[in-house]
């Protein structure tokens, strides 16, 4: 277990509360402003943790509309670790590049830790 009295956290909201980035959640979602997303890549390359996809989505009101903006790095997961995240990060990054970093987007982030 991890997290505060016996609380277990998903790596997303391990990742944004180390940078103190503040996530909502939607259903099973854990959403990343889109202006904060440079720093989930760049803390998930810098500590090992795969970035297994990114999903886009717009602000409507008090809910949330998907858009046709999906990230699937999945595949990677089947090469050696360090290769694998780092490749993943240099992905995200030119991803996220085509995005306006000013507006209604949400990110939700797929991650996986290495097991022990």
């Amino acid at each position: 277990m991890d997290g505060t009295m016996g609380l277990k956290f998903d790596p997303v909201e391990r990742v944004a509360s180390r940078l103190g980035v503040s996530i909502r959640t939607a259903d099973k979602m854990r959403l990343v402003r889109v202006q904060d997303a440079h720093r989930i890549v760049m803390e998930c390359e810098a500590s090992h943790i795969l970035i297994l996809g990114i999903d886009v989505l717009r602000a409507a009101g008090l809910s949330f509309q998907a858009t046709d903006m999906v990230a699937d790095y999945s595949t990677l997961a089947s090469q050696p670790w360090p290769d694998a995240c780092a490749q993943a990060a240099e992905s995200a990054r030119a991803f996220l590049a085509r995005m306006d970093p000013v507006g209604d987007l949400w990110l939700d982030f797929t991650l996986q830790e290495r097991q022990p």
